[in-house]
């Protein structure tokens, strides 16, 4: 979502483009940002072992 709106519009001539870009958005999000996925991803990683491999 946050990447995706990021990169609404950017057209890249090269690779050097893209990997710029890239560490922009890396650098243009706050220590929050970051904090807040790592957490979400341990919570879906706790669902994904407690469902034993079934769907939910």
């Amino acid at each position: 979502k946050y990447l995706d709106n990021f990169l609404r519009e950017k057209i890249f001539r090269n690779k050097e483009d893209s990997v710029n870009t890239s560490v922009k958005f890396i650098y243009s999000r706050t220590p929050d940002f970051y904090c807040h996925g790592i957490g979400t991803l341990v919570k879906r990683w706790k669902k994904c072992i407690e469902s034993n491999g079934n769907s939910f």
